[in-house]
């Protein structure tokens, strides 16, 4: 192992200074998007590590949303608190870190594949650098890809190195298992690994190093029958933790529906691949195919697709059996993503974190072979090449300006399309908590007139008018977010609350016990209550019942106001008692 890395130490530290220049801008970013909620309000990544640790795997809750099942980014997070506190450069440098990671992992496959350096350096580079692969890399709640890669490719590499010696050692079946779990824990997309075997073993062992199939199924039969199970395992694990298995219904309500978007969907990745501009962190304005013929690009998506197709009947004509390995690579790393199973994306930039791979080998064999060849035209190519490179760089640090703070990510996103209506959600949010309130009414106005049946959009604006004390627009508001979302508990959580501050309270009663129908769990919903019972009412029975309850959620087990008000609550209720005691005949 330090023979490999002296050897392409210079290599190495090139590949560092280009993750460097993309992604200086990285270090002055804040935590964005959902990073609020798995990181600076996530109650169990701040305690559960030493207390806890095991509920990281089972108690899924703790990833926030249901149907999303990734303990080990959320335990990574957990260290990363420890380490860091709420102090977003160190989690951006973890993730620069696993990037850089990947880069000399991979870079140490291509090798083993295709014996020779450049095609390697190539392909590594430009999966470092593409703009792309920015959201993976930027985004702190997307290393789950991040952790995901460096399972996958720690797999392939021992897989290969088994694969060529024909010895399976226990040492090997460990550290295969380990980067397996690692992959596995990280994204369920890890299961497309083990036909990526069989692809392995078709095309290079087989086809390429004309090992007999007798022969390979005799010698790695044993190795596949430990993934299978390792496998079917983790599924049994996953699925009897969610209820569902689909995040959402089909996009477009129907099979086929979901189906040709998502052939449209990807001859959209190809170009954004081939121009990676107007880029955005939300695709949820795709267009949704309902009909085959009922695409304006139905004839250009045909011709993309003859054509990949054509090219792909050359290289089996040629026998490129490593082209077509690479190919089968990235078809079977994006297919999870093809919302076969429902997802909460049609597309996502971070979804071709893996599948690139694949694409960038092909690429960089195709330019290895130019430049190989005996024309002038070397080089052209390698100055276009190294152009391109530049290209590539500035326009990823340009993009990471744009994942620099909220503001910035979904003002770019709005920019693009102005139809976005999480954009606009988000942007009011962040609005409001900089104190515009009109610029906040703005964003959430335009969110109604895209979404008018958004109850989000209702629920802001209750709490902006709430802010700037303007009560009927805000009650009216919060009216309106509950008729079109009758279980919109934190909105009766609110609106109860505004009542208190009118010091109407039996209104106020009544939104928190109608909330705590459709939640009876709710912490907020149990506290306001409690306190409401304490303060407003003096009935220290149901102030102390409900304010027990509040203790329950993660939010008040630690709430020093809380313990407070329930040692206030016994104290008074002793003194009652004395004083029925003395009172008494």
């Amino acid at each position: 192992m330090k023979k490999v890395f002296s050897k392409n130490s210079i290599v190495y530290v090139l590949f560092l200074l280009s993750i460097i220049l993309g992604y200086a801008h990285i270090i002055n970013g804040e935590f964005v998007y959902d990073d609020k909620n798995f990181i600076v309000t996530n109650y169990p990544i701040k305690t559960w590590l030493f207390s806890r640790p095991w509920d990281f795997f089972l108690k899924p809750e703790v990833a926030v949303w249901t149907g999303i099942y990734r303990p080990i980014r959320t335990l990574s997070f957990a260290i990363d608190y420890q380490l860091y506190g709420l102090n977003p450069i160190g989690y951006h440098l973890h993730n620069l870190f696993l990037h850089f990671i990947n880069a000399i992992l991979l870079f140490s496959l291509l090798i083993r594949l295709f014996k020779t350096h450049r095609i390697p350096f190539f392909a590594t580079l430009l999966f470092i650098i593409h703009p792309l692969q920015t959201e993976t890399v930027t985004w702190v709640s997307s290393r789950a890809d991040l952790f995901f890669t460096t399972g996958v490719l720690g797999c392939l590499l021992l897989y290969m190195q088994f694969a060529q010696s024909d010895t399976l050692r226990l040492k090997t079946i460990f550290m295969w298992n380990a980067f397996y779990f690692l992959a596995l824990l990280s994204k369920e997309t890890a299961i497309a690994l083990i036909p990526t075997l069989l692809l392995y073993d078709i095309f290079f062992s087989w086809k390429k190093y004309h090992v007999p199939m007798r022969t390979i199924c005799k010698k790695r039969w044993v190795f596949y029958f430990v993934s299978s199970i390792v496998t079917l395992s983790y599924m049994f694990v996953r699925f009897s933790l969610f209820e569902k298995v689909s995040q959402k219904p089909y996009w477009g309500g129907t099979a086929s529906a979901n189906f040709l978007t998502m052939l449209d969907a990807t001859v959209y990745y190809f170009k954004l691949i081939v121009f990676p501009i107007n880029l955005c962190i939300d695709y949820s304005t795709f267009p949704i195919t309902r009909q085959l013929f009922g695409n304006p690009y139905m004839i250009l998506n045909f011709l993309f697709y003859a054509a990949l197709l054509l090219l792909l009947f050359f290289r089996i004509q040629k026998k490129d059996y490593t082209t077509l390995f690479f190919t089968g690579f990235f078809i079977l790393f994006l297919l999870p993503t093809w919302n076969i199973i429902p997802i909460s994306a049609i597309l996502a930039e971070r979804f071709l974190y893996v599948p690139l791979i694949g694409l960038f080998a092909v690429i960089s064999s195709g330019i290895v072979i130019l430049m190989s060849s005996k024309s002038l035209f070397q080089r052209p190519i390698l100055s276009l090449v190294c152009m391109l490179s530049a290209f590539l760089i500035a326009f990823t640090a340009i993009r990471n300006g744009d994942w620099k703070t909220d503001f910035t990510l979904w003002n770019s996103c709005a920019v693009l399309y102005p139809g976005n209506f999480k954009a606009h959600v988000n942007l009011g949010s962040d609005y409001h908590e900089k104190g515009e309130s009109l610029k906040a009414i703005t964003e959430n106005y335009k969110l109604i007139t895209i979404k008018p049946q958004y109850p989000t959009a209702y629920y802001n604006l209750g709490n902006i008018y709430w802010s700037l004390g303007l009560f009927e627009q805000s009650e009216k508001a919060f009216f309106d977010a509950i008729k079109l979302k009758p279980d919109y508990v934190e909105a009766y959580n609110n609106l109860g609350t505004l009542y208190i501050d009118k010091q109407w309270n039996d209104k106020a009663r009544a939104a928190f016990l109608k909330g705590l129908e459709y939640d009876s769990s709710h912490g907020n919903l149990h506290f306001n209550l409690g306190s409401l019972y304490f303060s407003g009412y003096k009935d220290y029975t149901r102030a102390y019942y409900h304010l027990h309850e509040a203790l329950k959620s993660p939010e008040f087990m630690r709430s020093r106001r809380l313990h407070q008000m329930l040692a206030n609550i016994k104290e008074q209720k002793n003194i009652e008692d004395r004083m029925k005691n003395q009172s008494a005949p």
